[in-house]
Parts: C-alpha cells; sequence; structure tokens
C-alpha cells in the first residue's frame, strides 16, 4: 500500500516546489519590470546618458525590502519588547519598524536624485504600493 502512495506524494512534493519556485519568480519579475519601467521613463525625459543603474538597483532594492517588511508590520510586529520583567515591560521601536522608516527615506530620496516626480511614481505604481502599506503608520 506504501508503495503506491509513495509516487503520489513525490509527485505532490515536487509540484509544491514548483509553485513555490513560480512564485518566488514572479516576485522577482515585478522587481525586474519595475526596473525596465524606471530605465524607460527616465530615458523618455532625455537623460539616458546620465541614468546611473546603481541609484535605479537601489531604488528597486528598498522596494522590495518594503514589501517583505510589511508582513510583519502588519501583523502589529512594531514593538519589541526588550526587558522580560511583567512588572516593568520596557518596549523598543522593531528592527522591521526602522527598516521601513529608513526605506521610505532612500525612496524619496533617490527618487528626487533621479528626477522621478510624484506623478511619475505614480504613472509607474511606486507611490501606490507604500500607500497601500500605510496603515496609519
Amino acid at each position: 500500500m506504501n508503495s503506491i502512495n509513495l509516487p503520489k506524494r513525490d509527485k505532490l512534493i515536487k509540484n509544491k516546489a514548483r509553485a513555490e519556485k513560480a512564485a518566488t519568480t514572479r516576485k522577482e519579475n515585478k522587481y525586474v519590470l519595475l526596473k525596465r519601467n524606471i530605465i524607460k521613463l527616465l530615458e523618455g525625459k532625455g537623460v539616458k546618458e546620465e541614468i546611473d543603474i546603481t541609484m535605479v538597483d537601489q531604488l528597486v532594492f528598498n522596494y522590495k525590502l518594503i514589501d517583505r517588511v510589511m508582513n510583519d508590520l502588519l501583523s502589529g510586529d512594531y514593538m519589541t519588547q526588550v526587558r522580560k520583567d511583567e512588572n516593568y515591560p520596557l518596549l523598543q521601536v522593531s528592527a522591521q519598524s526602522t527598516i521601513y522608516n529608513n526605506c521610505l527615506k532612500n525612496i524619496l530620496a533617490l527618487s528626487t536624485k533621479l528626477g522621478i516626480t510624484v506623478q511619475e511614481r505614480q504613472k509607474l505604481g511606486l507611490s501606490k504600493s507604500v500607500e497601500s502599506h500605510d496603515d496609519g503608520f
């Protein structure tokens, strides 16, 4: 009986691994597409020779990092208890909150340096991704 079920189980495991890989690839493609769109936008503005690919990469990386950190923040993990004493708890801002704030500052600074306006960020869907994460912070 087990010998009949083993191939089915192996097939399910392989299918699950393929699905996880495909989901990861879709997420990665989202950021590759974002990078392409930013470069196209900058080329359309006539600054093709002056495009700093490193800055574009950093902008995309910061968006990627914000997407990852937001799951923790939305689950309420924005404060960390440093002291274990129940009578006198000491709370501190979590690393995720700090990362989020720093990424947001980096995004605004890099966008400004690249000459991407608020309207252009809206066209690219960049401000939507940050605003969609805005949950009262």
